[in-house]
């Protein structure tokens, strides 16, 4: 379910922001919700241009990451800083490199 969940969030932060597949599966959980839940703008720096990029969050995307958050701090007592469990899938670097979050779908 914890997967679930995260895939969801970062499903619709990709389609809201607009941004590279590598540069959503970058986002920290202090880029969208730096106070425990989720802002309506959130600013998040491109890997391949080093510009930032400022974008909006649908009611949606919220709502996805305020489920992920309250999911992850159930089971950790924490929300780690890439907004994963730490040792989970989530944590091996060829998936945080996918090119496309298409991509990282397909291989899971």
């Amino acid at each position: 379910m914890e997967k679930q969940t995260r895939d969801l969030a970062l499903f619709n932060i990709a389609i809201d922001s607009k941004l590279r597949g590598c540069d959503v599966v970058a986002v920290k959980v202090d880029d969208v919700a730096p106070n425990g839940y989720a802002i309506d703008r959130a600013t998040v720096r491109q890997r391949k241009t080093g510009r930032p990029v400022r974008f909006e969050l649908t009611e949606q995307t919220r709502q996805a990451i305020d489920d992920y958050i309250r999911l992850v701090s159930k089971k950790s007592g924490r929300v780690s800083v890439h907004g994963s469990p730490a040792g989970s899938e989530h944590d091996n670097p060829a998936v945080r490199a996918a090119p496309t979050l298409l991509a990282y779908r397909r291989r899971t």
